[in-house]
């Protein structure tokens, strides 16, 4: 059955919310009377006002009473980085229509994940998510250095506590948040595109880019793929996306998507992430890249264009990056090296290894600094 997603253009979040809901056939579709019902917001960073980063608290506030008066036993909004919660959410009046938790302070269970297909460990995650009967997931859409588009589904890392994010990136992070989302899949994806954000976010400084867009759906993987497609990203080339799909988890494709609202053509505008240029660090940087997969050759570019890469090459430059499953280890050894990624592991004694799939920026700028190479 087709899925249906519905695209509203505006500036009154309130009217937008409703429009898009009703779009889909109104909030009853999605909620019970009686439930307890859990909205994830992307909420992680402390971002007041909301510029791009974070979905509008004014948003979840407006869901969280819609979710309410549809008879919602308990209503709780929930995310990982506590205090970054609490600021974001303060005067927000979310506590008239909500149970605000951030996650720290709530309970905690740690579970393995039946059918996981890469987080194959335990995973440590609110209590809340296994115990109640809806999950909402509210995030915002934009590019990102290592996933190329994030939306619902990578929205997922906020479920899991702590340092077990880093399990993301060690497991792969195109398919672990798949996983993480399996224990209480959602029932429904309001993504904040209202700013929307491109450039380096995570890696760096994201440039907020106003869209004035809600995009919803009741099946969060072609939310994600329309998501894609509005800011000019092909979803199957967006690794995330096209492994839910191929989980039978959703659907991408545009022949099985009904788009109710606005048109993509018409609202939707080129973003872009992190691009790979060969030549841009000219003689400093010798390649040895594979870009059959090219989620760590992007967050090794973005390292490098930050301030702390910049220093790591001036003080070891010229230097080697090997990134994507490169066959070929023929590279200057006399070179200071850094081996970014899992599927060059086979190298790793021949240079500054950093694990993951794909590591994070701030991994491969942890990993130097632990070494003592940054510069310092």
């Amino acid at each position: 059955m087709p899925a249906t997603v519905s695209i509203v253009k505006g500036h009154d979040l309130t009217a937008m919310l409703a429009l898009s809901l009703e779009n889909l056939g109104g909030i009853g579709q999605f909620v019970s009377p009686g439930d307890v019902v859990l909205i994830k917001p992307n909420s992680f960073v402390k971002q007041v006002p909301a510029n791009g980063n974070i979905a509008k608290p004014e948003l979840v506030v407006a869901l969280a009473k819609l979710v309410r008066d549809a008879g919602a036993a308990r209503v709780i909004v929930g995310e990982r980085n506590d205090d970054a919660v609490l600021a974001n959410f303060a005067d927000s009046g979310i506590e008239q229509v909500a149970e605000l938790l951030p996650f720290g302070a709530a309970e905690h269970v740690t579970v393995r994940i039946p059918g996981a297909k890469a987080l194959q460990a335990p995973v440590t995650v609110p209590k809340i998510l296994l115990d109640c009967d809806k999950h909402i997931t509210v995030p915002v859409g934009k590019t990102h250095c290592g996933a190329g588009v994030t939306a619902c589904l990578k929205n997922a890392m906020g479920l899991m506590m702590g340092d077990e994010t880093r399990k993301s990136h060690s497991y792969g992070i195109c398919n672990v948040p798949i996983d993480v989302n399996t224990l209480k899949w959602p029932v429904l994806g309001v993504v904040d595109m209202t700013i929307a954000q491109e450039g380096h976010f995570p890696g760096g400084v994201g440039t907020p880019v106003n869209m004035d867009l809600i995009v919803a759906s009741g099946d969060i993987v072609a939310a994600d793929a329309t998501v894609a497609r509005l800011i000019g990203h092909d979803p199957r080339e967006v690794w995330l996306i096209r492994n839910a799909a191929a989980r039978g988890l959703g659907v991408m494709d545009e022949t099985e998507i009904i788009t109710v609202g606005e048109k993509i053509e018409e609202v939707g505008c080129k973003l872009t992430g992190v691009e790979f240029i060969p030549d841009e660090f000219g003689d400093q940087v010798n390649w040895h890249a594979d870009q059959r997969c090219p989620y760590c050759i992007r967050d090794a570019v973005s390292y490098l264009r930050s301030p702390a890469g910049r220093k790591f090459m001036e003080k070891h430059g010229p230097i080697n990056v090997v990134a994507g499953p490169v066959t070929d280890a023929g590279f200057d050894e006399s070179r200071m090296t850094l081996i970014i990624g899992n599927c060059n592991a086979w190298l790793m004694d021949r240079g500054v290894y950093v694990q993951g799939c794909p590591p994070a920026v701030f991994h491969i700028s942890d990993q130097v600094k632990a070494l003592g190479l940054d510069g310092d």
